[in-house]
């Protein structure tokens, strides 16, 4: 955040820190610290002009977080260390979503916790590449990138 401006995204996450204490039980006087970091959030965003209006908080408080996500073709979709995904269906619905030109799967040998046969089923479909990530330190996390096909972007 610069003087002017402001991401959209900061109104957002404001939203999402009121909300928070809705569905998740808190120690004595967190729901009032959260309330009080949104309403310093709402007034560093109020006066400024709104940008990066493609940056988004979503979470699975209100509804699952892949009916938030933007619908596809997207230029290139990158899952880092999927988590234990029976028959892969939650990355199955990614790539359903995203259509993306070009699919990579990171994953850490011995770490990640994958079903390989619908994996490897998928990478197949999606003509994907398979990178293995050898550093001993545990990463989870799922990811995207990208443009619309024939875009400019990465």
């Amino acid at each position: 955040m610069d003087g002017e401006q402001s991401p959209t995204a900061v109104r957002e996450l404001s939203a999402w820190l009121r909300d928070l204490p809705e569905k998740v039980r808190f120690s004595a006087g967190v729901p009032q610290a959260l309330g009080r970091v949104a309403a310093l959030l709402d007034r560093l965003h109020r006066d400024r002009t709104p940008t990066a209006p493609r940056v988004r908080v979503v979470s699975s408080l209100r509804s699952p977080i892949i009916d938030q996500l933007p619908q596809g073709p997207v230029g290139e979709l990158a899952v880092f260390a999927p988590f234990y995904d029976r028959r892969s269906m939650a990355l199955r619905r990614l790539l359903e979503r995203f259509r993306p030109s070009r699919f990579t799967l990171a994953y850490q040998p011995g770490l990640s916790d994958l079903d390989g046969p619908s994996v490897a089923a998928l990478v197949k479909e999606y003509d994907g590449r398979v990178i293995s990530d050898n550093d001993q330190r545990y990463r989870h996390g799922n990811s995207s990138s990208g443009s619309p096909r024939g875009g400019g972007g990465p």
